[in-house]
């Protein structure tokens, strides 16, 4: 694991970055900045600041709790973590320590890149990533399966497979029952889909944006990849569900394609 990482500068990178905001903290030079109203906007639908940070503190939590409940403790830079997804910083921001970010808006990545400790660059909509294979302890991503089509999510199910080493951790959030239930807007049809435990995506071509919004019934996710254990953590954050994906070995990933 360690070479996978360094061969992108995973840990290295991590490391030196980490040395140069403790410095920075130590000299009394706050990073408590928060993105321009437009960019907050741009991640939530709310330029609202205390909107942004408080929805942001919730899900770093929330993800903390969840990571450390299988072995991973997010603060420990040790950890190689990415944030998928980024945005301009909402979650990654509480971090205690620099990590990686990635997201499809150069704007968003500009921003994290200027003001925040870590190592953030600018994705395509389609995988796969510039990481090598097996660079990352944990991956997590909130807010982004929520946006993206059932065929999307099985594409970048199978790059997180090859980015995340065997036995780490993903960490996905998605509309469950609680949203789907609270969501009048839904058509009848799409409410029998989902009560049949299929995905609804509910205006796909106006996908990875946030008009764009799907909704995961309980078992839904674990059908779209065999390279992971899913558990569903109902409504871990707030109305949302956490989805917790442990990346299956090599010897299990042959058992499963033997089996099936």
């Amino acid at each position: 694991m360690k070479r996978a990482a360094e061969r992108i500068g995973v840990l290295g990178t991590l490391h030196t970055i980490l040395r140069r905001w403790s410095d920075r903290r130590s000299a009394g030079v706050a990073d408590d900045n928060l993105p321009p109203p437009r960019l907050r906007s741009l991640v939530g639908g709310s330029a609202d600041s205390a909107w942004f940070v408080g929805v942001g503190r919730a899900s770093a939590a929330a993800l903390r709790t969840a990571a450390i409940e299988r072995g991973f403790d997010l603060d420990d830079p040790s950890i190689a973590v990415l944030d998928f997804g980024c945005g301009c910083g909402r979650t990654s921001r509480h971090w205690q320590r620099p990590i990686h970010g990635t997201d499809i808006r150069p704007e968003l990545v500009a921003w994290c890149q200027q003001h925040l400790p870590g190592v953030y660059s600018v994705n395509d909509p389609e995988p796969p990533t510039l990481y090598s294979d097996a660079s990352f302890d944990v991956v997590y991503a909130v807010s982004v399966f929520t946006h993206l089509t059932v065929d999307r999510q099985q594409q970048w199910l199978a790059e997180f497979a090859r980015i995340i080493r065997p036995g780490g951790l993903l960490l996905l959030t998605t509309h469950g029952d609680r949203s789907a239930a609270e969501n009048e807007a839904l058509r009848d049809d799409e409410v029998s889909e989902y009560e049949n435990g299929r995905i609804v995506v509910c205006y796909p071509r106006e996908e990875g944006s946030n008009v764009c919004v799907a909704y995961h019934p309980a078992g839904s996710l674990a059908r779209l990849t065999d390279d992971f254990d899913v558990e569903r953590l109902s409504e871990a954050l707030g109305g949302h569900d956490i989805h917790a994906l442990v990346r299956r070995s090599a010897a299990a990933d042959a058992t499963q394609q033997a089996a099936s």
